[in-house]
């Protein structure tokens, strides 16, 4: 099922045990339906960032180890 029919037919049950999910399942879930992005390319390096655990900011790993320019 697609995300829009998926959310079109979502009943207060359903949406109940969706924020029953902890942060991380519901982040799973929304990147299942194409809502949220797995991952951005930094502007940077062009390498794939992840997001911060924390506050949902994305974060370039591999920015921290090149040599300032």
């Amino acid at each position: 099922m697609n995300a829009i029919n998926e959310l079109r037919y979502m009943n207060l049950k359903d949406l109940y045990e969706k924020m029953r999910l902890s942060n991380q399942e519901f982040d799973d879930w929304l990147e299942s339906m194409g809502l949220l992005h797995a991952f951005q390319v930094c502007d940077f390096c062009g390498d794939h960032m992840k997001p911060d655990g924390r506050n949902r900011t994305w974060i370039c790993h591999k920015r921290d180890w090149l040599p300032d320019t």
